[in-house]
């Protein structure tokens, strides 16, 4: 079924870059199919656009400069910035440092100007390598390029760690196919008549002299382009960041939920994460062989005039090893607006040897400043804390900055894709990739859209926009694209006269004059003569480029040989294959900033491991301590005589629709919180439910009519059902199996909490001789309420949701503070990522459950999760919690006293939450579980008997029975069926299930609180008899349904319950099933009598339907000796367990007894 459009368009553009723009441009120009251009950035410009720091430094995201191969593109950017005080025009003038001495530019040419002895080992080099190599023979790589033209003097001391520098790869891992443009090849003949003169190579290529915007960096050029294209057709920020791409149906879901239809698409995001999104494996496949570095941009904003030594420069290399950039770029240089005005006060916050400065007054300018470019990648990393500090001392290192210097400013910021290599294998791989998606009437340009870096310029990049919107509206080639050679081979230049008007002319390819880029990589091209008689071909893709593979986001499961299938095909999937993504440095919210300060300078993100899993798990517990608060504020208000006059002495049935009235409100947010969840995540779903919840609290606070009041409570409802549904999937995500269940009742415990202090709350609250005695209590909801929604702010989100909607770098973030000590590379949580997004591609191979197929499916599954919840209710806790000041006024404890009972009652509930802490992952969940029901039947039989004799001891008989029967409650049945559904469901269904579930407890909790005070006064002491009986159902229908889960991950419940379709059990998961279901097990045979794959096996091909098994009339054969889950059936298993037990001393594997898994911390 097709999704809903909102609206269509012919070409829809992806990314409002130089090549989005130059699509949009075109189309606009031509005027002919409909369009619109989405851009995720509240600006435009892409990699090409400049930030402004506070202090009113700029900063563009790498050292551009505007040079162009096209007359198009110039005359694109006079139409936006026409006038003659729009731009600067500068002389380029570039150098290498090396050895303490400026080198010009190219190095390779003015080897002049080395020492002697540099001279003479790079001439030597020179000429061996010329009289080594054949003309016809082509070099591998690029790294044999190097020693074939300039030889192993110049390759050692300047080409390869350059090179290593920029790239972050070995240049023997990359091609010779883009060099056509970029590299200068020298000239043995001039090199020596140079060297032996003392000359300095001359002026080289057009570019020896380019054009900066006079304001706004070279950001403004595209702010100004995207100012002549109409505002209707350019959506930003939310309305233009696509979270979704369909294919099939072509369409584009962005952000604010709007779907957008597409007869062709234009994207300009890099290929790879197209490919991803798209979720076509092949295209996922092709897109993890492409390799890239990320950028670090480092700005330097210094005090002073313009020192000598920096003078008039630009572009600044540096191959050395004593800093850590590549590249410096003068920013000042290019534009005196690329810095604050003189005047402008600004404090010294560093001196440049990285001292504290004297004084912390502001002064006046002047300013100048130096822009850094650092490389990073899997094999070159880069620690980011200290890369300010490290390229500070390098700029000191290299004489660029001298310790006396006054530092008024600093910028750093990463860009993940920097530089996309043109790696051995890129050829081969785009000559796949492209066509693939150009057949889906998707056109991927751009620097990372089509991969090819001799062809990423701002121009090119712009031209690659235009073409393909020719290509599509009339067939147009797509020169720039497919024929970058004859691109590059001639180009228009233009400057503007004193007129503004443009003059232009071109250049053609000579021995004389070097053709050159805006990239101001290396050196700029090759001489067409070809010096040394070797014309570059593109390099074999022979496989060389090995160990720097791009992270892998596709799985694959080997098939066993043993594993036989003869629907196998060769598509499988392998957990191991999945590999982690490098994370990117966070983002931090403003408000999270602004929080962070306020509680401190030791907010939640410096704790890891257990601390943090701790601290959250305490934390969210707030979200059920607000359910318990609200369970428990109405039983002691309800008693008051205060509240009772305000309302006019409200009936029995009054009362009860007032106390339960709060789940109507949870019942109703409860079904559709699940896929609020799914959308918006965990963390911010928690905080909508607290808000929601402190309004509600509010509006219960100021009442003035039992109707307010209502609304209050149905308001607040919606908060509470929020929490009590996501609070217990988020605690069950962010917890490791071996202490799930210990994390889930300590969340419970502050449930009970909640109820409790509500309960002491109004004990003193009620000696209030006022309004506010029950005012106040309801008070104390907007307070917790508020508290929740801030400490919102600071939590992590849940790593199962992160993986779930592909935000994989944070979500391997978020795994290593949980589970590896805040280290990514910690193999523990890289395994937790892999095994969480194998289950997430497994998952969403299935695609999303609707509501008829998980009953359908996971009946069994959605039976225990509905199931726990309502006869957690339907065992009478409820009747304690609301009610409980009236249960103890009909034992005879009167006023006061009543509500002292109760809080004493609540303490003790409480206490009998902690043993839950330390047995649920020893004992498991099924015997906690079966010993509750026994204890509560005793006690609610025993409460129910004594109110019957009405005896002088009843009153006190009643309080020790009902603390009993809190006790028993509190450690089984309130806590295990909030952990159940949560660690059952898989996560397709997770949220949906879990709402499900909640909203089973609300529904049943409302008919409890309805219904309660009716009962007690028309069958009194039978109403605990009523209860009672519901306990001994829950014994039996735990005994034969409820499986043991402690212990097992939640990816491998699958195995588990036997209706997994996309894995086979690992040799673990096989291990914890025969453990956990083995013969003797009360669990019916339509559990156990399900079918296991080899322990290595898989469902080839990520087939969706289950196996073939063998069986009568199409259902699994029931194994020998067993037969279905019938009382008989379970009677004779029992002896027989007996039995094995007695000959076998009660252990082994005959035992019968369930033997949960121990995954104890590494």
């Amino acid at each position: 079924m097709s999704p809903q459009v909102d609206e269509n368009v012919d070409v829809l553009v992806i990314g409002a870059g130089p090549t989005g723009l130059g699509a949009a441009k075109r189309l606009n120009q031509i005027n002919g199919p409909s369009w619109l251009l989405l851009e995720s950035s509240e600006t435009p410009g892409g990699l090409a656009s400049t930030d402004t720091t506070p202090e009113g430094f700029l900063w563009d995201v790498g050292g551009h400069v505007i040079f162009s191969h096209y007359t198009y593109f110039d005359d694109c950017l006079h139409e936006a910035l026409p006038k003659e005080d729009d731009w600067y025009h500068h002389q380029r003038i570039s150098y290498v440092r090396y050895k303490g001495l400026w080198v010009p530019y190219p190095f390779q040419n003015n080897i002049a100007m080395l020492p002697k002895e540099d001279q003479a080992m790079c001439i030597d080099a020179l000429i061996d390598a010329a009289a080594e190599h054949p003309h016809k023979e082509k070099p591998a790589n690029f790294g044999e390029w190097i020693e074939r033209m300039m030889g192993t003097g110049i390759s050692d001391i300047f080409m390869k760690p350059y090179n290593w520098k920029v790239w972050a790869v070995p240049v023997e891992s990359m091609q010779c196919g883009w060099l056509g443009e970029r590299v200068a090849a020298p000239d043995v003949k001039t090199i020596v008549r140079n060297a032996i003169l003392g000359k300095v190579a001359g002026g080289w290529g057009p570019n020896a002299t380019f054009r900066f915007p006079a304001r706004g960096g070279t950001g403004a050029i595209f702010k100004a382009i995207a100012g002549t294209l109409p505002p209707e057709k350019i959506r930003l920020g939310e309305r233009g960041r696509v979270t979704g791409i369909d294919a099939t149906s072509k369409t584009v879901t962005t952000e604010d939920g709007t779907t957008i239809g597409y007869k062709k698409l234009v994207s300009t995001m890099s290929v790879d994460i197209l490919a991803g999104m798209l979720g076509d494996k092949e295209l996922m496949a092709l897109g993890d062989g492409l390799f890239y570095s990320s950028t670090h941009v480092v700005g330097i904003g210094i005090r002073g005039e313009r020192p000598e030594r920096i003078g008039d420069k630009c572009w600044l290399y540096f191959p050395e090893s004593n800093c850590p950039f590549y590249r410096a770029t003068i920013f000042s240089n290019y534009s005196p607006n690329n810095v604050p005005p003189s005047d402008t006060r600004l404090e010294t916050i560093l001196m440049g040897d990285g001292s504290k400065p004297g004084s912390a007054e502001p002064s006046p300018g002047p300013y100048w400043s130096i822009m850094l470019e650092v490389s990073e990648s899997s094999l070159k990393p880069v620690q980011h804390e200290t890369l300010l500090t490290e390229c500070i001392e390098g700029l000191v290192n290299t004489g660029m900055l001298q310790p006396s210097d006054e530092i008024v400013s600093t910028y750093h910021r990463r860009f993940p894709y920097g530089y996309p290599t043109p790696t051995l294998e890129r050829d081969g791989i785009l000559d796949q990739l492209l066509p693939k998606l150009q057949a889906m009437d998707i056109y991927s340009r751009g620097r990372f859209g089509s991969w090819k870096y001799e062809v990423a310029n701002q121009d090119h990049s712009f031209m690659l926009g235009v073409e393909a919107v020719d290509n599509i509206a009339s067939g147009g080639v797509e020169l720039t694209l497919n024929y970058h050679n004859l691109v590059n081979a001639s180009r228009s230049t233009s400057s503007l006269g004193a007129s503004g008007d443009k003059a232009r002319h071109v250049t053609r390819r000579s021995s004389e004059s070097y053709l050159s880029n805006e990239s101001g990589d290396i050196a700029e091209q090759i001489d067409d003569d070809d010096p040394i008689g070797l014309r570059l071909a593109d390099g074999p893709h022979d496989g060389l480029l090995t160990g720097i593979r791009k992270p892998h986001k596709r799985v694959r499961v080997e098939t066993p040989p043993d594993y036989d299938d003869s629907s196998s095909s060769h598509g499988v999937i392998d957990k191991e294959a999945i590999e982690v993504p490098t994370a990117r440095p966070r983002r931090v919210p403003r408000a999270e900033r602004i929080l962070a300060t306020m509680m401190g300078s030791n907010p939640i993100h410096g704790l890891t491991g257990r601390p943090l899993i701790y601290f959250t798990s305490i934390f969210v517990s707030l979200g059920v301590f607000l359910f318990g608060y609200d369970q428990g504020v109405m039983s002691g208000i309800i008693t008051g005589p205060y509240f009772l006059d305000y309302f006019d002495q409200p009936s029995k049935a009054q009362i009860g629709t007032m106390v339960a009235i709060l789940e109507v409100g949870a019942f109703c947010s409860s079904l559709i919180v699940g896929r609020v969840g799914d959308i918006i995540g965990r963390r911010r779903t928690i905080l909508y439910g607290s808000c929601i919840f402190f309004v509600g609290g509010a509006i219960q606070t100021w009442a003035t009519s039992m109707a307010m009041l209502m609304l209050g409570r149905i308001i607040a409802g919606f908060g509470v059902g929020m929490l009590s549904t996501i609070v217990p999937v988020y605690q069950s995500e962010i917890s490791p199996p071996h202490n799930r269940g210990k994390l889930a009742c300590i969340e419970f415990s502050g449930n009970i909490i909640g109820y409790t202090s509500s309960v002491w709350v109004d004990y003193f609250c009620g000696f209030i001789q006022s309004n506010m005695s029950w005012r106040l209590p309801l008070f104390m909801q907007c307070v917790m309420g508020g508290l929740l929604a801030l400490g919102s702010l600071i939590i992590v989100e849940s790593p199962r949701w992160l993986l779930d909607v592909d935000h994989d770098e944070e979500g391997i973030v978020v795994i290593a503070n949980l589970y590896g000590g805040g280290d990514i590379h910690n193999s523990k949580a890289r395994d937790e990522y892999r095994n969480i997004k194998m289950d997430v591609l497994l998952q969403r191979q299935e695609g999303e459950r609707s509501y008829a197929d998980m009953f359908r499916r996971y009946r069994n599954r959605v039976f225990i999760a509905m199931s726990a919840q309502a006869l957690a209710q339907l065992n009478g806790i409820n009747v304690i919690s609301y009610y409980a000041p009236l249960v103890f006024q009909q034992a005879g404890w009167v006023g006061h006293d009543a509500v002292l009972m109760t809080g004493i009652n609540g303490v003790t509930y409480f206490l009998s939450t902690i043993p839950p802490w330390y047995i649920v992952d020893k004992w498991g969940r099924r015997p906690i579980l079966l010993s509750g029901a026994v204890a509560m039947v005793i006690a609610l039989s025993l409460i129910s008997y004594f109110l019957y004799l009405d005896i002088p001891s009843t009153p006190t008989m009643v309080v020790v029975f009902v603390m009993i029967y809190n006790a028993a409650f509190g450690y089984s049945w309130g806590p295990i069926p909030w952990l159940y559904p949560p660690e059952i469901l898989p996560l397709s269904i997770r949220s949906k299930g879990a709402s499900l579930s909640t909203a089973t407890n609300w529904a049943f909790n409302w008919l409890v609180g309805e219904i309660t005070p009716v009962l007690q006064e028309t069958i009194k002491w039978r109403l605990y008899l009523v209860h009672a009986f519901f306990c001994a159902v829950s014994f039996v229908v735990v005994y034969f349904v409820y499986p043991e889960t402690c212990g097992v991950r939640l990816e491998e419940m699958d195995v588990l319950f036997g209706d997994a379709s996309t894995v086979a059990g690992t040799p673990s998961i096989r291990a914890e099933t025969e453990s956990l279901m083995q013969t003797g097990s009360p669990i019916g045979s339509d559990y156990r009598g399900r079918p296991t794959l080899p322990s290595t096996g898989a469902i080839p091909g990520m087939s969706l339907d289950p196996p073939d098994v063998e069986g009568d009339n199409g259902k699994p054969a029931t194994p020998t000796g067993e037969g279905g889950p019938t009382i008989g059936n379970w009677l004779a298993r029992v002896v027989n367990r007996s039995r094995s037990r007695a000959s076998s001393g009660g252990s082994g594997s005959g035992s019968g007894r369930y033997a949960p898994i121990r995954q104890g911390e590494e």
